[in-house]
């Protein structure tokens, strides 16, 4: 772009500076243009040609500080985008596992009359590491072997393939929390329990049988808790929590981001190829 050449002396005449406009009448004047000393301390390559001021270095240096801190910018707001990641609530079948239940306990294995697992649903929204896992257990039976279990979910609901198992003894229970309601809140930390995103059935059970672990049953939730050998139980979900790490997905860039870094790419090219007058 060219720019009409303006002098400005002053009354005692010791100072002279020049500026410039748009030589075009069509174009904008644009606000930050400056006046620049003229002599000793005159701005350098500054290149006039018939009266006309043609681009000068130092409007190419300020629009490289503007593009700089532009790129700056973009790239601040693209890091802002990552979600946090770290231990959290993976899944929570029901508000507060220290409510009263509807049901005390469906017992499983039920001593004596047999029975299988106790199965409920969860659902993940990304690849997850398990951590933690809390769940409800009736005081009432004292504090039998827990097995956990994940399970596939077929398409009618039910469980379908086992994808995890580990046995917790009383012993490696983390923590066993009493309620009011006669309830325990048991926490044990299950191995090596990395899950991707979907849909999956959890269940309890003690595997030895020779005593009766009882489940609670609490109204809300899934309402998919699922007694093995028996039927669904309609509206019901038992208690328990998921903790641990979720691996956040890919966040894609905004399209105006995207065009912006092309634009910057094709401009640092241009004033790289670009020779200042000198």
């Amino acid at each position: 772009m060219e720019h009409q050449l303006i002098q400005l002396t002053s009354s005692d005449a010791t100072t002279r500076c020049v500026g410039f406009t748009p030589s075009s009448p069509s174009t904008p004047a644009e606000p930050w243009a400056r006046l620049l000393p003229v002599g000793p301390y005159a701005a350098p390559s500054i290149k006039v040609d018939n009266g006309r001021l043609r681009a000068p270095l130092v409007r190419q240096v300020e629009m490289g500080q503007v593009m700089k801190l532009k790129l700056l910018s973009i790239l601040v707001a693209i890091l802002g985008w990552v979600p946090p990641t770290g231990a959290d609530t993976l899944f929570q079948s029901i508000p507060d596992l220290t409510a009263n239940p509807v049901v005390n306990a469906y017992c499983s294995p039920c001593y004596g009359r047999g029975g299988g697992p106790l199965f409920d649903t969860f659902i993940l929204g990304s690849t997850s590491t398990v951590d933690s896992i809390s769940f409800d257990i009736d005081g009432y039976y004292g504090f039998p072997n827990v097995d956990v279990g994940i399970w596939t979910v077929t398409g009618g609901g039910l469980p379908g393939s086992q994808l995890f198992s580990q046995t917790f003894a009383p012993a490696q229970f983390v923590s066993a929390v009493s309620t009011v309601f006669g309830t325990v809140v048991v926490t044990v930390d299950p191995t090596a329990l990395v899950l991707s995103s979907g849909t999956y059935d959890i269940s309890f059970f003690n595997r030895g049988g020779v005593q009766t672990l009882g489940v609670p049953g609490y109204s809300g939730g899934s309402g998919m808790l699922y007694d093995q050998g028996y039927s669904f139980i309609s509206g019901q979900s038992a208690g328990f929590n998921l903790s641990g790490s979720a691996t956040p997905a890919a966040v894609p860039l905004h399209p105006s981001i995207v065009s912006e870094l092309i634009g910057l790419g094709l401009f640092g090219l241009l004033a790289w190829r670009r020779k200042p007058f000198v």
